[in-house]
């Protein structure tokens, strides 16, 4: 409390038994009671989600004097790189952005597309005596503040690729005693530039030729794969030549695209 206590009296009363009476003297006085805003309390909660993701920001903060005078102004969190933004509050430069109490209910950040890691920021909270029951003595400590650690992490996620065999028509024709260049493209998803993609072509009749300038071919299992420096696009295809003198067709095809993240993202296929 910072009520003031008024009205004091203090006298001094002079007696004297030779009859002379007594006499009273006098004086009032007030106790000030100065203001002191007391330390709130602060919790920045910690939290995670995936690469790319939108995060809530979960702050809550108390005035620890709860006798009415004192209420939140404001908050800050600090340690904000650069390519990071919240829904609300101000940028205010050097890595510091400020928010209303309001502003902080609510409360998003939106990282760089392609960020994974963890973020270590400081929120802080700050408070005021805003309903002073008297006149001030000392303003300079009729405010305060509380800090807390704000961990936010994104992780990792493997994106599925995409690959297209033959410009997406599903039959290709080759004549008896022929060969015919199959196209495949294969694409990574949105990610880091650290995943690695990977194609492969199962099914395939051993009793048939393939050729290819890249990738490997085994004809005992029917399978062809290759797989690409990390970041990097598949653009290329195989050849197919039947058997000698053999129209007998070869259905049943399949090619798959893979793309793994070393970062722990995991694999996705298609």
């Amino acid at each position: 409390s910072d009520l003031d206590l008024s009205g004091l009296v203090a006298s001094a009363s002079a007696y004297d038994p030779d009859g002379g009476g007594t006499q009273v003297a006098t004086d009032g006085f007030n106790v000030i009671v100065d203001a002191v805003a007391d330390k709130p309390v602060i919790d920045a909660q910690e939290i995670s989600g995936n690469q790319g993701t939108t995060l809530a920001v979960n702050i809550t903060a108390a005035v620890t004097d709860l006798d009415g005078s004192e209420s939140i102004t404001g908050y800050k969190i600090s340690g904000v790189p650069t390519g990071f933004a919240f829904n609300h509050g101000t940028n205010l430069g050097g890595g510091v952005w400020e928010f209303t109490p309001a502003q902080i209910t609510g409360l998003t950040i939106t990282p760089p597309l392609s960020y994974v890691g963890t973020l270590n920021l400081v929120a802080t909270v700050f408070n005021a005596e805003t309903a002073l029951g008297g006149a001030e003595v000392d303003l300079s400590d009729n405010t305060n503040s509380a800090s807390d650690a704000l961990c936010l992490t994104w992780k990792p996620v493997c994106n599925p690729p995409s690959i297209t065999v033959n410009n997406g028509v599903d039959d290709v024709v080759v004549k008896e005693d022929g060969s015919v260049f199959v196209k495949i493209v294969a694409s990574l998803g949105a990610g880091d530039g650290n995943e690695v993609l990977s194609v492969k072509v199962t099914g395939i009749d051993p009793s048939w030729t393939i050729t290819n300038a890249d990738g490997t071919y085994n004809a005992a299992t029917g399978t062809w794969t290759i797989t690409l420096p990390a970041g990097t696009n598949y653009n290329g295809g195989l050849t197919f030549a039947p058997p000698h003198n053999s129209d007998l067709d070869l259905s049943g095809l399949v090619a798959s695209a893979s793309a793994y993240d070393p970062d722990g993202g995991g694999t996705q296929v298609a």
